[in-house]
């Protein structure tokens, strides 16, 4: 698996996400939050449910989806998918965080340039 495997398990990750700001008057959202954390696991969910996804130990919140997710060297791994829960109390989520893995992506990308649906 390219630049992200399973020997990079424990390994650092920054995740950029724009939980909570929402969309101002003028139609931007203002800065990315970023969050650190540690790669915990790679899964296969299968190809209907996205393949490969990176199960991350990193605060991640509702409106981070779609976010990038870095390496250490800085290199786009994966995209912010889901988290596992939201707490009761308000906004802020806690648990699983997921991430689809960056050659789902490219995959992807590369089917939609051929001009097919994956």
């Amino acid at each position: 698996m390219g630049n992200i495997a399973t020997e990079h398990i424990a390994g650092p990750l920054l995740v950029l996400g724009y939980s909570g700001i929402g969309v101002k008057d003028n139609g931007t959202v203002g800065a990315a939050s970023a969050n650190v954390g540690v790669l915990s696991q790679i899964i296969d969910f299968g190809a209907k449910d996205f393949g490969f996804n990176l199960i991350m130990d990193v605060p991640v919140d509702p409106g981070d989806s779609g976010g990038p997710v870095f390496n250490a060297q800085g290199e786009v791994v994966g995209m912010v998918r889901a988290i596992g829960l939201q707490s009761p109390r308000g906004p802020r989520a806690f648990g699983t965080a997921f991430a689809v893995h960056i050659e789902e992506i490219q995959a992807a990308l590369e089917t939609l340039r051929e001009g097919q649906s994956r």
